[in-house]
Order: C-alpha cells, then sequence, then structure tokens
C-alpha cells in the first residue's frame, strides 16, 4: 500500500511496517518487495518502536529478499586487519577439534553493513524470512562486533558435508564446542556466542574481545 505522503506500508498481524520514505527507492512486484536501497530499509527499523511487542512469527509479513543491500559478506578478508589473523588461527583450530566429532564450520558471515544489521533486527519483529524463526539479533545499530569488523558466523557440517540444523548444533555440535573453546578464547582473545550467560546463546557466532 502506498500512502500520500510516498510511505509504503505492508500491513502485518499487528500493524503496520513501514517500508520507505520517499520515492522512487523501493519496488514491489505483485505486494512483494523484490529491490530497495539500503537508506530506506534504516528508515523502516528507525522508525520501529524500540518497546514493540513482538507478535507471532507465523503473523509477520515476508520480509525483503537478502540481496544488493543486505546480502552478506562472507569473506574473511572483510575482517579488520587486527582481528583477521587471530580468525584465521582460531577457525582452523575449531575445525581440527571438530573433526573429532565429526563436524567442520565454515564462514557464512563476516562483516554487517548498516543496513544489514537493521535487516536482521527487523526479523521476527517486522517480518519474516526464509530459513529464519523468531528474533535473529538484539543489536539494531552499528554498536555491535559485525559492524565493526571483528565478528565472524559460522554454519556447521557434518563430514559428509550435510549442513547440521539448530537443534542438531544446540544438543551435539554445541556441547562438543564447550569441552575446548575455552582454550582457543583464551589464546585468541575471543568469545564464543555459545558461551554467553543469559538465555540467549549464538552458537555460530565468534568475536574480537579486545
Amino acid at each position: 500500500m502506498k500512502s500520500g505522503n510516498g510511505l509504503w506500508l505492508v500491513l502485518g498481524g499487528l500493524g503496520a511496517l513501514v517500508l520507505f520514505a520517499g520515492r522512487k527507492k523501493i519496488k514491489t512486484v505483485g505486494g512483494k518487495v523484490v529491490s530497495f536501497t539500503a537508506d530506506a530499509l534504516l528508515t523502516a527499523v528507525q522508525a520501529a518502536s524500540k518497546n514493540m511487542p513482538i507478535p507471532p512469527y507465523g503473523s509477520l509479513p515476508p520480509g525483503p529478499p537478502e540481496i544488493g543491500p543486505i546480502a552478506a559478506e562472507k569473506s574473511i578478508e572483510a575482517l579488520d586487519i587486527g582481528f583477521k589473523p587471530r580468525a584465521v588461527k582460531l577457525l582452523a583450530e575449531l575445525n581440527m577439534e571438530l573433526a573429532k566429532s565429526g563436524y567442520v564450520a565454515k564462514i557464512v558471515e563476516t562483516y554487517r553493513s548498516p543496513a544489514r544489521q537493521a535487516y536482521l533486527w527487523g526479523i521476527g519483529r517486522l517480518y519474516q524470512a526464509p530459513g529464519r524463526t523468531g528474533i535473529v539479533t538484539k543489536i539494531r545499530d552499528v554498536s555491535g562486533k559485525h559492524p565493526q569488523r571483528k565478528a565472524f558466523d559460522v554454519a556447521y557440517y557434518r563430514a559428509d558435508g550435510i549442513y547440521v540444523g539448530s537443534d542438531e548444533v544446540e544438543k551435539k555440535v554445541a556441547p562438543a564446542i564447550a569441552k575446548f573453546v575455552g582454550r582457543l578464547e583464551s589464546a585468541y582473545n575471543v568469545s564464543w556466542g555459545g558461551s554467553w550467560k543469559g538465555n540467549f546463546r549464538d552458537y555460530p557466532h565468534y568475536e574480537d574481545r579486545s
């Protein structure tokens, strides 16, 4: 729906999501967002209330596709120059240890642009995204380690190349990592998301502690 002042709205289960403020910055086909600009997405997230209730995931509209300004950066070369050497060694040693349990870790994201950080914050709050369920991140600005180029996320696979889903990660991969990760955290001055205190565990996440 397009309002008279140029705002694009997508109606969700609990209200309207402002996707865009301005003109000719977003394209929709059949009611679905197919292209957009980074500033359009930032406008949407900034317009959202920090204290908004979290709606049932299935009631949310589909979010924009993970292309262009919100595509994931996967290259380890995009990491901070001071963190990259440690990240390379950490990943190598992580995989050496994981191989004993029949698993391997592969980097799926390093640097995260402000627009992508905003997009990920919106998942589970403003819209749904394929292959994801619920809240993805608590950080909606550039204060996190990814926008600072000081973090990377991995996906876990079995030795035969089969992708490992979240249940198996939690029940098998994470316990295996927990046995040796303290040594790696100390050796490379990093923090594993699976070691975080509280209710939130981010098992794919590794970040610089400095």
